[in-house]
C-alpha cells in the first residue's frame, strides 16, 4: 500500500511566496516517483502538501523533499530520510486484561 506523508508549509515573510514542492521516491518496481506541487502562500499562511510514498517489505524506502522559489528557482528547504519501516505507523496497543 501506500503511506501518506503530509508536509505543512508556513509562509513566515511579510509578502506572498510562490513555491514549487518536489517531492521523489521509488514505486515497487524501484521507478522513481516525481511529483511536482505549485502553491501561493499568503503571509503567515500555512499550506499542507500531501504524497504517498509506497511500502515495500522488507527494503528500504527514500523519499526526497525540496521546496523551491518559484520565481528564481532557488532552494528554500531540503530534507530527505532512507528507511526501512514506513514513517507513519499506527500500532493498536490494546492489551485484553483478565
Amino acid at each position: 500500500g501506500d503511506n501518506p506523508e503530509e508536509a505543512d508549509i508556513v509562509n513566515q515573510s511579510n509578502s506572498p511566496l510562490n513555491i514549487k514542492v518536489i517531492t521523489e521516491t521509488l514505486d515497487f518496481e524501484g521507478k522513481l516517483v516525481r511529483q511536482e506541487k505549485k502553491l501561493t502562500l499568503i503571509p503567515r499562511e500555512t499550506q499542507t502538501v500531501r504524497t504517498d510514498i509506497p511500502v515495500r517489505n522488507n527494503e528500504r524506502v527514500q523519499f526526497f523533499l525540496q521546496i523551491l522559489n518559484e520565481k528564481d528557482g532557488s532552494l528554500l528547504y531540503e530534507a530527505s530520510y532512507d528507511t526501512r519501516v514506513p514513517p507513519f505507523v499506527e500500532f493498536d496497543l490494546w492489551q485484553k486484561t483478565n
